[in-house]
Parts: structure tokens; sequence; C-alpha cells
């Protein structure tokens, strides 16, 4: 039984190790485009933006966050993004114009900066991530 609860431990100090071994800067929302976030523009890359870790389901309730000095600061998210910047190196991002990534969508590809089509052009209210 001891053996088994050391195991148990060792296990799970592991899985922290490995859970904080991603990128050190990386934080949801934080108005800091990082590697394994996909950050969604206002315009191009040189306006504001807001950064996304984990899929957002409805973008109604978030706005730019990055940087007061840019275009869009401050700008609901939902129905105003004109570009997006994958910076995960294996998943791709999905960028949806209906809540919960439906209806019609762009896919940005690993490490890819894409200006979005006219579906989802200002016309985006989810975002998600899918493996290869």
């Amino acid at each position: 039984m001891r053996v088994r609860t050391l195991l148990a431990g060792a296990v799970a100090v592991v899985a922290l190790l490995i859970g904080v071994a991603g990128p050190a800067n990386a934080a949801h929302k934080d108005g800091s485009c990082n590697s394994g976030e996909l950050c969604l523009y206002w315009s191009t890359t040189s306006t504001s933006f807001i950064d996304f870790l984990i899929g957002d389901n409805d973008h109604r309730n978030d706005t730019f966050t990055c940087c007061s000095d840019r275009l869009g600061w401050g700008q609901t998210v939902a129905d105003n993004v004109a570009t997006a910047w994958n910076r995960d190196s294996d998943a791709y991002a999905v960028v949806a114009s209906l809540l919960t990534c439906e209806g019609a969508f762009d896919v940005v590809e690993p490490l890819e900066t894409t200006i979005l089509g006219d579906a989802v052009r200002n016309n985006n209210w989810s975002n998600c991530w899918e493996l290869p």
C-alpha cells in the first residue's frame, strides 16, 4: 500500500512538472502574444489584439487588450477581427462566425498569420483549437 501511495505521489509530481513545462510567459488574454497562443487582431498585426491560450466560445464578452496606443484597443472582439496569428506549433486554430466554433470558419495553420476570409472577417464570434 505504501509503495502505491509513493508511486501515485511521484506520478503527480511528474505530471505537475510536465504541465509547467509549457510556454513560460503564456497566459490566456494577458495582452501579450506568446508561443502557443492564437492572437486575433482588429485589423493588421500592427493594430490592437487579444490573445487566447485556450478556445473561447463567445467573443462578445471580450475586448482587445493590447495596446492602448493602437487602433481597435478596448473594442469588442466579436465582429471586429481581420487578422489571426496562430503561435502554436502543433494545433490548428479555428475562427468561427457563430458561437461554440460553429457556422462559417477559417482555419489558421500552426505558426501562420492569415487575413481572415470574407465569411469570417469582422464576422467572428468564437475560436477553438483542432489537433492534426
